[in-house]
This record gives C-alpha cells, sequence and structure tokens, in this order.
C-alpha cells in the first residue's frame, strides 16, 4: 500500500508541474499585459498567431498587438514567410507585414513548396512564386506540388511531370496508383 501511495504522489506532483508550466508559458502569465480581447487566438508561428475578432481574422504578435488588420474571412498558419487568407471567397498570400505578395484573386492556393505555390482558379492548376507572379500557367486540369524540382500535372487524359519552367520531363514511372492529393475535388 506504501508504493501505491507513493506512485500516486508522483504522479499528481508531475501533473501540478506540468500545468505550471503550461501557465507561465502563457501569455496569461506575462509579466506584460495582453493586449486585445480576441475571441480566438492560434499558435504562434514565425512568431505570429492568426487571431479572429468579430468574424474577421487578422494576426496578432506576442503582446497581442495587432501586426495585420482584422479584414480576412479565413486565415492559416504562416510558414516560409507567408500565410493563406481567404476573403469574399477568394485566397491569396499575404508576409508578415501584412502586404498581399499573392493577390486575393484565386479559388484555392496551396502552401509554398520549393519556392512556388500551387494555386487554382476556373478549376485549372499553376504556380505561383512569392512575388504573386504566375510563373507556371493555369493551363493544367490538377497538379501536385514541387518535389525534388519537378511537379506532376495532369492535362486533358496525360499525366506528366513539368519543371519550374513549365518543360515537360522525361519521367519512367511504374506505379499505377492514384497519385493526386487528397484536396482534389
Amino acid at each position: 500500500m506504501k508504493k501505491k501511495h507513493l506512485f500516486n504522489s508522483a504522479v499528481i506532483n508531475a501533473v501540478l508541474i506540468a500545468l505550471i508550466i503550461i501557465f507561465i508559458s502563457s501569455p496569461l502569465a506575462s509579466s506584460q499585459s495582453w493586449k486585445g480581447d480576441y475571441d480566438f487566438v492560434g499558435k504562434f508561428s514565425e512568431n505570429l498567431a492568426r487571431a479572429k475578432s468579430d468574424d474577421k481574422w487578422g494576426f496578432v504578435d506576442k503582446e497581442g498587438d495587432i501586426i495585420i488588420t482584422f479584414e480576412y474571412d479565413a486565415a492559416s498558419d504562416f510558414k516560409n514567410g507567408a500565410a493563406k487568407v481567404k476573403l469574399n471567397d477568394k485566397f491569396g498570400f499575404v508576409d508578415k507585414t501584412g502586404k498581399k505578395i499573392v493577390r486575393i484573386d484565386y479559388d484555392d492556393v496551396y502552401d509554398f513548396k520549393e519556392g512556388v505555390a500551387r494555386v487554382k482558379k476556373n478549376n485549372k492548376f499553376g504556380f505561383v512564386d512569392k512575388t504573386g507572379k504566375v510563373v507556371i500557367p493555369l493551363n493544367y486540369d490538377f497538379a501536385n506540388d514541387f518535389s525534388g524540382g519537378m511537379a506532376r500535372v495532369r492535362l486533358k487524359d496525360e499525366e506528366i511531370y513539368i519543371d519550374k519552367d513549365g518543360n515537360q520531363l522525361e519521367v519512367e514511372y511504374d506505379d499505377e496508383e492514384d497519385w493526386y492529393d487528397e484536396e482534389e475535388e
């Protein structure tokens, strides 16, 4: 019985220590006061957190200061210096200053991979760079992200690989599995 009591004490102590650590690391325990009254604050990514206030999304820093105004219908966390945002059913990307680096004009946008992001508009796919420039026109019926300098795309009924200039590559593959992303509609 004595061993069981010691075990329970150890477990309780570990839980209490974990709770104290979580509280100390939260903005509520900071010596600086948290600014703003937000409906939701997400996790911090690249020193900013997406936050929601009055049904609009923006981004705040660790003190709660608004860094990117609350003007978006949806927003994702920052990855590689860019965050996906939605406004009036269209998507684009903003940088950490709030500058729109990919215009909010696409039906969907996907994370940047190897310096380019896959974009979708009118059921066609292409790729843009971080300046928003279309580097591969939206001609494809579907596209995967770039990996190893190439992306697999579908044009009509043909599946091909392209390089970052949009040139078709001669690549042999032998798996007949469905290679399309789960995001395909």
